[in-house]
C-alpha cells in the first residue's frame, strides 16, 4: 500500500518532524510500497514521489486539495495518510491499520476557529441524516480509498474558499467507515513523552522540543527515504 504525506510550509524545526516520522515508518511499517509527498519536499528526502502543491486555502481545505492531487498522481487505490508529526511507535501492517475515533461529536460552545470547523462538520453530517457523528479527527494515520474520497469532491468545491471549512477525515469516516475503535487522542500538548495507546502512534506539537529530541534518540538510523 502507498503512503501519503501532505506537507505544508509551516515547520519551525527545519522539517525534523517528517524526518523522524519517516524513520519510525521505516522501522515499524510492513507492506509499504511507494511514499508520496504532496506539498513541500525537504532537501534531505529521497526516493519518494513528489507532487508540488501550495497551501492556497485554510488547513482543512488544503488537506482536501493535496489528497486529490495524490489521487490524480496515481496513488494506490487504498493508501495510508500520514502527517509529518505522526511517529509510529510499534510494528504495524499498513494494510490493516484500524480506524480510530475520539468518541461521539457534540456541538462546542464558544468555539475556537478550529472548533467552528468541527461544529460545521457535525451540523453538515446531521443535516445529511447521520444521527450519531463520530470524531475521526485523531492525530494518527488513516486509510483512504480513492474511489470513496473522490465522492467528497463536490463538497470540497462548495467550501474550498470558506474560511472555516469542513473536516475531510470526519466526513470520510462517517460516510464510508463501518468499524472503528475509540481512543484518547495521541497528540502531545505538553513537552512530556506520553504513553503509547492502541493507535501505536504519537503526535507532537511545536512546544514539544524535548519530546522530539527523545524520539530522535530512539530512531538514530536514517530511513530509506533520507539522504
Amino acid at each position: 500500500m502507498d503512503i501519503l504525506y501532505i506537507l505544508g510550509y509551516g515547520s519551525t524545526m527545519y522539517d525534523w518532524e517528517i524526518r523522524l516520522s519517516l524513520r519510525t515508518l521505516d522501522k515499524y511499517a510492513t507492506n509499504v510500497d511507494r511514499v508520496f509527498i504532496v506539498g513541500k519536499l525537504p532537501a534531505f528526502v529521497k526516493d519518494v514521489i513528489h507532487i508540488p502543491c501550495g497551501d492556497p486555502y485554510q488547513p482543512s481545505n488544503n488537506h482536501f486539495l493535496k489528497v486529490f492531487a495524490a489521487i490524480d498522481g496515481n496513488i494506490s487505490e487504498n493508501f495510508l495518510l500520514m502527517n509529518d508529526d505522526f511517529y509510529m511507535m510499534r510494528p504495524f501492517d499498513v494494510e490493516k491499520y484500524p480506524y480510530y475515533v475520539r468518541g461521539k461529536m457534540e456541538l462546542i460552545e464558544n468555539p475556537s476557529r478550529y472548533q467552528k470547523m468541527l461544529n460545521r462538520t457535525l451540523t453538515y453530517l446531521q443535516d445529511k441524516g447521520h444521527k450519531t457523528v463520530w470524531h475521526y479527527g485523531c492525530h494518527c494515520p488513516i486509510i483512504y480509498n480513492k474511489t470513496n474520497f473522490l465522492q467528497l469532491k463536490p463538497i470540497f468545491e462548495k467550501v474550498k474558499y470558506d474560511l472555516i471549512g469542513l473536516s475531510p477525515r470526519i466526513l470520510y469516516g462517517n460516510m464510508f467507515v463501518k468499524r472503528h475503535r475509540t481512543i484518547n487522542d495521541p497528540k502531545m500538548h505538553e513537552d512530556v513523552l506520553m504513553e503509547v495507546n492502541d493507535a501505536g502512534c504519537l503526535s507532537s506539537s511545536p512546544k514539544c522540543q524535548h519530546v522530539l529530541n527523545s524520539i530522535c534518540k530512539m530512531f538514530p538510523k536514517r530511513s530509506r527515504w533520507e539522504k
